[in-house]
């Protein structure tokens, strides 16, 4: 069957089933992501795959589309009106004078501004006749009726021009307009030369005439403003509007081309008065006449007009061109009465007055005769002329005729069991299953494709959706007044007609989809997918009582593995996609303003469409949301990686990796670095962009408040980890640019370091200026992110080459060197600092910074210092040592009243045994260290306790010291247990204790000597030679007698005291055995 045939079938149907009882009862039922969509993408989308991701993205602004087709294509055929209506509720009240004012009012107004020519029947009844018949009606006396008839309605106009004469210089013009309503005639000239007529201005009543804004540089203003005028003989009354184009210069003009001052005048108010009084003043008129038109009132349709009209010169001899678009309406509707009723009420109300009127007077003149029913022509006329102004529907009026006649007892009595809502209900019902069927036959044909079927049912559901929502707009309301739940009934109805039909095709496509993987394939599943989800919504606005189960309640998982293989088509597809990007991707700078090239552009588009397309698919089922929005951030982490991963590959090739030949930072580097931050970023606002957090709090309704963070922590990480993998890439990129520049570095520290004749801030400046030179470029080249990251890598670069030269030259370098560096650190620190606007105080100071000024302050330091040092390291030792070798307890006090250190040595536990007894001869032995800070104070030692290892000594010692030298730098108590022995004594232990926190050095002395004090036990360990300050006097051994002496010492006492411990393991190894 043909569409033009078809379509006409469909028409003589719906009149078919209007023409029956019921009329109308079987009616129509009723936004990296912006650029994501614009159609310079869209084109490149196109070249690179077919623009696969694109026509996913605009399947919901289809959706809209169709559906807003449809709507408008049923509307055209639609001849019932759009207003809502209310439920009657008051078909029999008795008659209220303030009821009865107020339709009378609107009676008033209804014939006083009548739209159309009245039928033959009427043409007869003059106005005063109908108004005499409705004040009988309504019981309004004169007086009232001369009251509401002097009330006035207004006459409503939007404005609009084009193809005006251009006035100005500039080849446009100001154009505003003047608009009035005047009397016919009232604007003409009588000139005997010339046809003429008069401007708006030239009328001495200036507060009838309105203007519009004025609108700058244009020859096609669009006003689009709202003005309403007082109306008082609608037969003999016109519309004039005149353009002017505005020349005047002492006008200041807002945004909004409305008047906010005058230059040399106060206020707007008295620059129109002044435009109007120019009239009488013509010279002091600057503004051009552009044209007029004229329109009487009499001629306006009853729905109005909206109409471009030619304008008129102001006299046979001049010519004016251009278009005057008008949009005008004549209302009754804005009388200022309080009245809450609706439009279909007070038509209720009048039949209700006219009917009961007419009855009576039958009763009353013609009594024993039964009344035919029919009202007298002047009601007639009151009601027609009414529904049409007021745009009340033929199927209004049959649904309240029906229901007032379902409500009389006398049908009541004779049909008690004929209810009407059950009648009409049975009837939509009907008529709903009648009108899909045939819409189903007219989206089918003989030899069609899956395919085909899957478009048709696309358009059939979309063409569903638009009746349903005329249904809800028009008949609804209508119904309601039988107590009709219209879009129950017929969703209902369609629901279970469908459903079947969009299940068996559904599972039909995924089967196809899943075996050919068609890209149209799975474009038009997913518009029936989402054109039925738009269907299924509908049910929403039903109450629920009056839903039914099943239908598409369960839709979603009839598209569940279509959706599953669309995801892998997309994986495949995206890969391929930013692979080719990549590949035809030029690496170059496409605008002074776009840091990033055209792959990172394409792969983002491509990522964001993903994102718009599961936004608007709004998959209902909550948990397997979760599992799609997982699988596609999956999809969106891989690919940036993916992308990743070609860009660090693609810098391979080009040898960036090489750690030979010349380095250069060029424009590609640098695109490639801000190529894989620009997607780095975006990652940023996947979580946003899919709405992570919609979902979880979806989900945690269904599993509980205790699987929140659960929920949460698995789709971040998806994303975190393809960030982490990104971040790592950029970054070794970034470590690679910085090992290059390290060369450089270390060139220019070292001639630093070396020139002793120049101040170091002076020989620094070709560094500073090295630096300087690349930042700039950098800076240019790079984003923002990216450049910071530099910044960051060239310091720590810069660092790390110092630190290098220290470890790497130690042997040549001497306390002056590192004098130099120590003066040159800060000055570059400064320099990457830049009064805060470059790299943060905290990341200046990281960890091998802190080492280098370790480094460089020990090389500096002299050998005693670096002995000192040693002692320091030494006690933090201490700290660390376990009770392995045993332990000693003793007292200690410093008495600031007699100068004296006290120490009181109370015994050993535990200690190895030394002897082949198994036991020790233990003595402890007492120094203060280093020698040079204490070189006149002698070594104490306690008695030898006999074959123990818990030796008891109780013996108290001093040593004469000043307070400042208890304070110095590594100024340390050593304690060293020996074992006695024939030949020579075997060190089996050590105990480290600095004097800085001695007890009593703070205070002039310790009340109660040991017996106030505190007990110490501490652990005995075998000290190692090791550290910084121990590898600086180790480089200095060669030219330095304290370092080697010192050094020396060290090494045999470590060496005799970690043989004699390791024998004595071995003793109590043996002895436990």
């Amino acid at each position: 069957m043909q569409n033009g045939e078809q379509t006409r079938r469909r028409v003589s149907i719906r009149r078919k089933v209007g023409s029956q009882a019921s009329r109308q009862l079987m009616l129509n039922l009723g936004d990296s992501m912006a650029l994501a969509q614009n159609d310079t993408q869209s084109h490149r989308g196109k070249v690179l795959d077919g623009s696969f991701f694109e026509d996913m993205t605009v399947l919901e602004a289809n959706q809209s589309s169709r559906v807003e087709k449809a709507y408008n294509s049923i509307k055209e055929r639609n001849f019932d009106a759009e207003d809502v209506w209310s439920i009657d509720q008051s078909i029999f009240k008795p008659p209220e004078k303030e009821k009865a004012l107020l339709l009378y009012k609107e009676l008033v107004y209804t014939m006083k501004y009548q739209l159309g020519k009245r039928d033959q029947s009427g043409d007869s009844l003059s106005d005063g006749e109908i108004f005499g018949y409705g004040k009988q009606v309504f019981g309004i006396s004169a007086s009232e009726h001369k009251t509401i008839y002097d009330e006035v309605s207004k006459l409503k106009v939007m404005i609009g021009a084009a193809g005006l004469d251009p006035k100005d210089a500039n080849g446009f013009s100001d154009p505003y307009c003047m608009i009035s309503v005047i009397d016919i005639g009232e604007g003409d000239v009588k000139d005997k030369s010339k046809k003429k007529k008069k401007v708006l201005r030239d009328f001495e009543k200036e507060e009838d005439i309105k203007l519009t804004k004025i609108k700058l540089k244009t020859l096609h203003p669009e006003w689009n403003q709202h003005f309403k005028f007082v109306v008082n003989d609608v037969k003999n009354q016109v519309l004039r509007v005149d353009i002017w184009d505005k020349d005047d210069n002492t006008v200041v003009w807002d945004s909004n081309n409305a008047i906010t001052a005058i230059k040399g005048v106060k206020g707007a108010g008295r620059f129109l008065r002044e435009m109007y009084q120019s009239a009488r003043s013509p010279d002091s008129f600057l503004d051009d006449f552009m044209g007029l038109v004229e329109i009487p009132l009499k001629s306006l349709p009853e729905e109005g007009l909206d109409s471009w009209f030619q304008l008129e010169p102001q006299s046979e001899k001049k010519k004016a061109n251009g278009k005057l678009h008008l949009k005008m309406s004549l209302s009754a509707k804005d009388f200022g009465n309080n009245s809450t009723l609706t439009s279909d009420q007070i038509y209720d109300e009048f039949l209700n007055y006219f009917v009961r009127y007419d009855c009576q007077r039958n009763i009353d003149f013609e009594p024993g005769k039964y009344w035919d029913g029919a009202i007298m022509d002047k009601a007639e006329i009151v009601l027609k002329q009414y529904c049409v102004q007021h745009e009340v529907s033929k199927l209004q009026q049959i649904v309240v005729c029906l229901d007032k006649i379902h409500k009389l007892p006398v049908y009541a009595n004779k049909f008690p069991h004929k209810q009407l809502s059950k009648r009409v209900a049975d009837e939509i019902e009907k008529s709903t299953t009648e009108w899909f069927f045939l819409t189903e036959a007219f989206y089918q044909s003989v030899s069609q494709t899956p395919l085909d079927e899957l478009k048709k049912l696309v358009q059939l559901t979309n063409t569903i959706i638009a009746d349903l929502k005329i249904g809800a707009s028009d008949y609804k309301p209508v119904f309601q007044i039988v107590e009709i739940d219209y879009n129950a009934v017929v969703f209902n109805k369609i629901e279970l007609l469908l459903s079947e039909i969009v299940e068996t095709c559904a599972l039909k496509s995924e089967g196809e989809l899943i075996a050919k993987g068609s890209q149209e394939f799975g474009t038009a599943m997913f518009e029936l997918f989402i054109a039925v989800r738009h269907l299924h919504s509908f049910k929403k606005s039903i109450p629920q009582e009056n839903t039914r189960k099943g239908g598409l309640d369960s839709y979603c998982d009839w598209f569940k593995k279509g959706v599953i293989k669309w995801l892998d088509i997309a994986t495949l597809k995206a890969e391929q996609r930013i692979e080719k990007a990549v590949l035809i991707d030029e690496v170059r700078v496409i605008d002074s303003m776009v840091k990033h090239s055209t792959s990172a552009v394409d792969v983002t588009c491509c990522l964001g469409q993903i994102c718009i397309f599961w936004k608007n698919l709004e998959w209902p089922d909550v948990s397997g949301a979760y599992m799609f929005l997982s699988q596609i951030s999956g999809i969106i982490g891989k690919c940036a990686m993916d992308y990743a991963e070609m860009i660090f590959q693609k810098l391979k090739v080009k040898g960036f990796y090489d750690n030979e030949g010349q380095f250069d930072v060029t424009d590609q580097l640098c695109i490639m670095m801000n190529n894989m931050a620009h997607v780095l970023e975006f990652l940023n606002y996947v979580p946003e962009a899919l709405e992570y957090e919609k979902v979880v709090k979806a989900m945690v309704i269904i599993h509980g408040e205790d699987r929140l963070e659960q929920l949460q922590a698995t789709l971040k990480n998806i994303i975190l980890c393809a960030q982490e993998d990104m971040d790592n890439k950029l970054e070794q990129i970034i470590k690679q640019v910085g090992r290059r520049v390290k060369e450089s570095f270390s060139g220019y520290v070292n001639k630093i370091i070396y020139q002793h004749k120049i101040e170091v801030s002076q020989a620094a400046d070709p560094l500073l200026e090295y630096i300087d030179s690349n930042l700039v470029t950098l800076n240019m080249a790079l984003l923002s992110g990216v450049f910071n990251k530099i910044l960051l890598n060239f310091w720590e670069m810069f660092v790390a080459s110092s630190i290098e030269i220290v470890e790497k030259d130690s042997n040549k370098l001497q306390a002056c060197h590192y004098d130099r560096l120590i003066k040159l650190l800060p000055i570059v620190m400064e320099f990457f600092y830049g009064d805060g606007k470059g790299v943060s105080a905290e990341s200046l100071t990281f960890d091998s910074y802190t080492k280098l000024i370790k480094l460089t302050n020990l090389n500096a330091s002299s050998t005693e210092q670096l002995i000192e040092e040693y002692y320091v390291n030494m006690c933090e030792f201490q700290k660390t040592a376990d009770s392995s070798l045993g332990q000693i307890c003793f007292k200690i006090f410093y008495c600031n009243r007699t100068k004296t250190l006290n120490i009181y040595v109370m015994n050993c536990k535990k200690l190895l045994p030394m002897d082949t007894s198994g036991y020790s001869d233990p003595y402890v032995v007492l120094q203060l260290k280093p020698d040079h800070l204490f070189p006149k104070q002698s070594t104490k030692s306690t008695s030898i306790q006999k074959s123990t290892l818990f030796p008891l000594f109780d013996e108290s010692f001093q040593f004469d010291i000043p307070h400042p030298d208890c304070l110095k730098n590594g100024a340390t108590l050593l304690f060293t247990i020996y074992d006695k022995d024939r030949l020579d004594d075997d060190l089996s232990g050590e105990v480290f204790y600095g004097l800085q926190d001695l007890p009593g050095l703070h205070h002039d002395s310790v009340q109660g000597a040991f017996g106030s004090v505190p007990q110490i036990e501490m652990n005995l360990c075998v000290a190692p030679l090791i550290g910084d300050c121990v590898k600086v006097l180790n480089n200095r051994r060669p030219n330095d007698q304290l370092a080697s002496t010192f050094l020396d010492k060290q090494k045999e006492r470590h060496h005799k005291m970690s043989e004699n411990v390791k024998r004595a393991k071995q003793q109590l190894q043996k002895i436990k055995k």
